[in-house]
């Protein structure tokens, strides 16, 4: 998989117009790490970074591109949050 996001970026890499707009996310990713590279200052924005970034969209585009196992997810999500709130200081309950 990563093979693949290797190719797409250095595609993108080979096309990437710096005085137009970002055509999307991987272009707009390539252009701040250009410009936080001349800034000379430590940053996350980094190749190794972006391809972790790739695979995160690609996993949350498989989860949310399958609507069929949309309401499995919800009912374990309800099992094992409800009845309280839904918070950002739900801790890991398995």
């Amino acid at each position: 998989m990563f093979n693949f996001f290797e190719r797409q970026i250095a595609e993108h890499m080979s096309k990437v117009d710096y005085n137009s707009e970002p055509t999307d996310y991987v272009d707009a990713f390539l252009r701040e790490i250009t410009k936080r590279d001349k800034e000379d200052e430590p940053h996350y924005y980094t190749m190794p970074q972006l391809l972790n970034m790739c695979f995160d969209l690609w996993i949350a585009g498989q989860i949310t591109a399958t609507p069929g196992k949309m309401p499995s997810l919800e009912r374990k999500f309800d099992a094992i949050i409800a009845p309280q709130p839904y918070t950002c200081n739900i801790q890991n309950r398995y």
